[in-house]
Order: structure tokens, then C-alpha cells, then sequence
């Protein structure tokens, strides 16, 4: 497997931690949107620094396929791992009215990624060749339409700071 294939999926899980948040200790009020996107940003670069801090497992050679793919699930579901820690701060958010909607379809989002990510490494886990695992990566649908629609509401979380001139890249498309 190569490494762009391990930097595609890395590049999904970063998406979808770009604009993980956490709350500021639920004293029931919610937060103003200049606060609710800074600890989006705040978060997301948290997030961001775990995931970097992960080993990347070396596919380049010097390993059996078995070897390989079983370093990359692992690889794949300690990634996961630190979204779930992600998705549980947002879910935690309180956001101000003008973000509530927005937020919850983004928190529905998030919610169908362990799921979904759990059935994507047993995928891996599964595959018994390079070209069953290179098949996973080229257009997994259960994974990638979890993805799609997290973008989504990331992008209309990113429209909302646009529209308020808030300061914010959330990265959605990266």
C-alpha cells in the first residue's frame, strides 16, 4: 500500500477533527459565536497535533502484506481513537442560537464515524490482497459518505463565520 493512500485517509480523519470543539465546562450558556468558533480552531489544532504525534506505519517494504495491512488498521483505529475524544467535545458544545442547527447536523455527522470507522479497519483487517486494500481507498461508500456529510456541515459552520466575519478557517476541504 502506498503512503498516498495512507495520506488520503489521514487526510480524511484530519477533516474531520478541523473543527472538533469542546465546551467551556456546561454551565448551561451557550457560547457567543466569536467564542464557539475559537475553540473550533482551538480545538481542531489540538486535535491535529494527537493525530501528527501518531506513529505512521512504514508500508515502503520490509514486511509481509499481512504485516502491512495489519499495522495500518492499527494505525487507522488510533486515529479513530482520537476522533472519538474529538467528537464527544463537540457533542459536549453548546453553541449560540445562530449555530445550533448547523452544529447539530454536524454533530449527526460525527456520530455515524465510530460506526462507520470501526467497519472500515474490519475492512482492512479483512482484505486479502493489495488489491482488495487498494480497492478500499479508491471509494469505500460507507466511509466516504460519513466524510461527505461532515464536510458538509463543517462548510456550512465555515459559511456561518463568513457571514459573521469571524476570523475562522475550520479547513473543510482539506
Amino acid at each position: 500500500m502506498s503512503r498516498r493512500a495512507t495520506a488520503a485517509v489521514l487526510s480524511a480523519v484530519l477533516l474531520l477533527l478541523g473543527a472538533a470543539a469542546c465546551s467551556d465546562g456546561g454551565d448551561g450558556d451557550s457560547l457567543t459565536l466569536d467564542e464557539y468558533f475559537a475553540e473550533l480552531d482551538r480545538i481542531g489544532d489540538e486535535a491535529e497535533r494527537s493525530i501528527d504525534a501518531i506513529e505512521d506505519p512504514d508500508l515502503s517494504g520490509g514486511q509481509s502484506f499481512e504485516e502491512g495491512r495489519d499495522r495500518f488498521a492499527d494505525f487507522f483505529r488510533e486515529v479513530a481513537s482520537t476522533a472519538d475524544d474529538a467528537i464527544a467535545q463537540v457533542r459536549d458544545l453548546e453553541p449560540p442560537d445562530e449555530a445550533a442547527d448547523a452544529h447539530g447536523r454536524y454533530v449527526d455527522a460525527l456520530d455515524r464515524l465510530p460506526a462507520a470507522s470501526e467497519a472500515y479497519a474490519e475492512r482492512i483487517d479483512d482484505a486479502a490482497s493489495e488489491d482488495e486494500l487498494g480497492e478500499l481507498f479508491v471509494g469505500d461508500e460507507s466511509i466516504t459518505g460519513v466524510i461527505d456529510d461532515i464536510a458538509a456541515g463543517c462548510n456550512e459552520l465555515q459559511d456561518i463565520a463568513d457571514d459573521n466575519e469571524i476570523d475562522v478557517d475550520l479547513q473543510c476541504d482539506e
